[in-house]
């Protein structure tokens, strides 16, 4: 089926930075941390059965700086799925898109090679609604079935809007480790939350959350001070590589943490202050290391920049 687009336009406001994940746990945007139930997983279409795909896709770029108004004045970048069949990603690009289409393990080492550098710099609105009969019954699915469900779709719209064209290879390569430094980890375990509801999401998208509350799943990111609410490791992995100037390999979770955490790392930024990766070692108790190990390397054949809605 050709996908529908639409014509969208849209202004947006400054302000803090949010960063959500496609994993992010309790996040209506995403999966919960760790396997789906039986019930739910039986749900989710086997390899060869009939696979989800959107009806009307509407994709539009977005300028540096112009992410999606977000709670308290702010602006998130992210993606979610809704329960009503709506995904959304704001503020996203082609080679995080390739991610949640093909990547299957968020927990392990991977990476996405061979994309156009406009890829990993030029950012997306995406917004698309799957097809009548596919959101049938997707409120009652799970966050992480609904991550699952929504894959296949997301395969097709890049193809068909990016005309992406992806294999994998194994290679055993230099990887960073997260480990926890001596003396253990500093992380407050938490309960994993409930999937936020929809509207109370929106609520917090657009400025109307109240005070400061923190969508659980979800990390913050000011000059000063990185938050987190109720994230397992592997959602933090990215920005802690950041942090550390340690972006040029792919991140693995040696950590053994298996909970979801909140924590909060205040930057001390005086000319003689530590390195934010000493700061992180110290107040979060978890460090880098180099390591050697087997990764799922996503090669990228082919990949176009896509027609664009509402760009008059």
């Amino acid at each position: 089926m050709r996908l529908r687009s639409r014509r969208s336009t849209g202004r947006n406001r400054t302000g803090l930075v949010t960063f959500w994940s496609f994993l992010s746990v309790g996040v209506v945007a995403a999966g919960l941390g760790g396997p789906a139930s039986a019930q739910t997983a039986a749900s989710v279409p086997a390899t060869g059965a009939h696979e989800a795909s959107f009806d009307v896709a509407v994709i539009r770029p977005v300028g540096d700086g112009n992410g999606r108004s977000g709670g308290n004045g702010g602006r998130w970048y992210g993606s979610r799925m809704l329960p009503s069949g709506r995904f959304e990603a704001s503020s996203i690009t082609l080679q995080s898109l390739i991610y949640q289409a093909y990547v299957q393990d968020f927990g392990a080492a991977s990476r996405v090679t061979g994309e156009p550098k406009w890829a990993d710099s030029d950012k997306f609105d995406t917004n698309a609604t799957l097809s009548e009969g596919d959101s049938a019954g997707l409120d009652k699915l799970s966050d992480n079935a609904r991550r699952e469900l929504v894959r296949p779709a997301l395969r097709k719209l890049l193809e068909e809007r990016f005309h992406v064209k992806v294999h994998t290879e194994t290679r055993v390569e230099p990887v960073y480790a997260i480990v926890q430094a001596k003396g253990g980890a500093k992380l407050k375990e938490v309960p994993p939350p409930a999937p936020l509801d929809p509207s109370e999401m929106d609520a917090f998208l657009h400025g109307r959350g109240s005070g400061n509350t923190r969508p659980p799943g979800s990390f913050f990111v000011t000059g000063t001070e990185w938050t987190a609410t109720a994230v397992p490791i592997r959602n933090i992995k990215g920005q802690l590589a950041y942090f550390c100037n340690l972006t040029d390999r792919p991140i693995v979770d040696a950590t053994g943490l298996t909970g979801v955490y909140d924590f909060k790392v205040t930057f001390a930024t005086e000319p003689d202050a530590p390195t934010k990766e000493q700061q992180i070692e110290e107040q979060l108790g978890l460090r880098m290391e180099s390591r050697k190990a087997p990764i799922t390397v996503y090669v990228v054949d082919a990949a176009e920049k896509p027609t664009l809605d509402g760009t008059e």
